[in-house]
C-alpha cells in the first residue's frame, strides 16, 4: 500500500528478465525526478483518444477549483492545500487561483449582499 510519503505519480518498476526483456513489476515508490516523463505520459494519453493537450498543472488547476467548492473552512482548505503538495495555502492560491481586482469587488458586494456581521452565526 502507498502512503503520504510516497510519490504521486511513481514510476514504473520493471526488472530485466533473462531472454524475455523488461518485466513490469507493477509502481515503484520513487517518483520521477522531473516533470518531463509526465507530461508525455499526459500528453499522450491525451492525444491517443483525440481530446486537447493537458499537463500536470492543469490537473492541479481543476483539482484546486474544486477544492475552492468543497471546502467549507480553512481547515479544509489547508488539507486540500497540503494534499496538492503545497505546504503553503498561499502558493495553492496564488497559483491556481487567481483574482483580479474586478473579482475582488464582485465577492466583496457579495458578501455585504449576504448580510455582513449581522448575519455571523452567534459565539459561545
Amino acid at each position: 500500500m502507498f502512503g503520504p510519503e510516497d510519490a504521486l505519480f511513481p514510476k514504473a518498476e520493471v526488472k530485466p528478465v533473462k531472454g524475455k526483456g523488461l518485466t513490469n513489476l507493477g509502481l515503484a515508490r520513487k517518483g520521477y525526478s522531473n516533470a518531463a516523463k509526465l507530461n508525455t505520459i499526459i500528453k499522450g494519453a491525451f492525444a491517443a483518444v483525440q481530446m486537447p493537450e493537458f499537463t500536470p498543472h492543469a490537473f492541479r488547476k481543476t483539482l484546486t477549483e474544486l477544492g475552492d467548492v468543497l471546502c467549507v473552512n480553512w481547515t479544509q482548505r489547508k488539507a486540500w492545500s497540503l494534499n496538492l503538495g503545497h505546504e503553503n495555502e498561499a502558493t495553492t492560491v496564488n497559483s491556481y487561483l487567481p483574482m483580479t481586482t474586478q473579482g475582488q469587488l464582485d465577492t466583496i458586494r457579495k458578501m455585504a449582499d449576504q448580510g455582513g456581521p449581522s448575519n455571523l452565526p452567534a459565539r459561545a
